[in-house]
């Protein structure tokens, strides 16, 4: 009778801990290859990455962070069981032909091929580091971000295709001190592409980054809940560096804990994605109506 109740405890342990973890319902091959296709036929901008709304509407170019928003569609595909085979083949070339027509100089990229504006966003790398971890690191972006932010004081400064030009958002010239400021204002991407580059398993947390990155989800999650671009960028960055280290894993859990209490809902995903893509059938609000959290985020996913 000790050895049954002995067996059950064990079997209630094990199904306990496989229901507490992050879920996907992993999609049908229809489902992927209809979302698939509706994507490269309606959802691609003339640059080949993800809009806001459907081709055909008012505006060519319909956001400004069309990296970040291909990262999202990609990563909640991976999530779903969707990015796999000769379609991540497919997708690895295409993404690397693509964001080879951004990149002035290693590490260094503008928002639209050949075209002089203002600088690629810190939103825009995310989806760089997004698009590197989905494909094993193949890539290279995080290493060209973390080298050239070395070797510049993390400083990514526009530069035309004639030479380096470096301006503020009044397009006017910098000076010493705006330089050294806007290279300062973000230390959690320093923090992230840091981790992101490293190869060392587990990373070694430096104090400082970990106060950083606590800091910047303490304040994401005191944000209304209808402010929802920082929770997405802090969760795609959670999500690529959760095994860098277990004190990753704990910020994690307690910040998708507190998500979960202000959505009031285990999708609390998919709350947050369908109020930034207002367009109901947007493939990003489609596909993380799927993803599911449970209690116990720190375990191993």
């Amino acid at each position: 009778m000790q050895k049954i109740k002995a067996f059950n405890l064990l079997l209630f342990f094990h199904l306990f801990i496989a229901s507490s973890i992050l879920q996907a319902a992993t999609l049908s091959a229809n489902e992927v290859e209809q979302i698939i296709d509706e994507v490269e036929a309606l959802w691609l901008g003339p640059n080949g990455f993800m809009r806001l709304g459907p081709r055909g509407g008012p505006f060519e170019f319909d956001n400004e962070n069309p990296i970040l928003f291909t990262s999202e569609y990609l990563f909640l595909l991976h999530r779903l069981g969707g990015l796999q085979g000769k379609f991540k083949e497919r997708m690895f070339h295409y993404i690397e032909e693509k964001v080879a027509l951004l990149r002035i100089v290693p590490g260094l990229f503008n928002r639209r091929p050949e075209s002089f504006e203002r600088h690629f966003s810190r939103d825009e790398q995310i989806g760089l580091i997004v698009l590197d971890y989905l494909f094993d690191y193949q890539l290279g972006y995080c290493r060209e971000l973390y080298h050239y932010g070395i070797k510049n004081d993390w400083l990514f400064d526009n530069q035309g295709y004639g030479g380096r030009v470096v301006y503020n958002n009044q397009n006017e010239m910098m000076t010493a001190l705006e330089r050294y400021l806007t290279a300062k204002r973000q230390p959690g991407l320093t923090a992230l592409v840091s981790l992101c580059a490293s190869e060392v398993n587990p990373y070694p947390m430096r104090p400082w980054e970990l106060r950083v990155i606590n800091m910047a989800l303490k304040i994401t999650s005191k944000r209304p809940a209808h402010l929802t671009s920082g929770k997405i960028l802090a969760f795609l960055s959670l999500e690529v560096i959760k095994d860098k280290s277990p004190q990753i894993r704990a910020l994690r859990a307690a910040f998708y804990k507190k998500l979960k209490l202000i959505y009031n809902s285990d999708y609390f995903m998919y709350e947050i994605f369908k109020i930034y893509f207002t367009h109901e059938q947007h493939p990003i609000r489609r596909l993380s109506r799927h993803l599911k959290f449970n209690e116990d985020f720190d375990k191993p996913l």
